[in-house]
């Protein structure tokens, strides 16, 4: 589920490097969940790993420029 919900709808195709990258996580994200026994924490680590992406790619594009 959880990659089928990172699908971008206005792409032409599939990006399968994205999916295989949500999946991993998916299946991490929901190990979390049955561990702790709340959404709260996969929630925090989906919000770091957001983080991570986005700084990662404001750092790249400093350097494309």
């Amino acid at each position: 589920m959880f990659c089928l919900a990172h699908i971008n709808p206005f792409h032409p195709h599939i990006e399968w490097e994205q999916q295989l990258f949500a999946c991993g996580l998916g299946l991490y994200y929901s190990e979390v969940r049955c561990r702790t026994g709340s959404l709260f924490n996969p929630i925090l680590a989906h919000n770091f790993n957001d983080g991570l992406i986005v700084t990662a790619q404001y750092f790249v594009s400093l350097h494309v420029r």
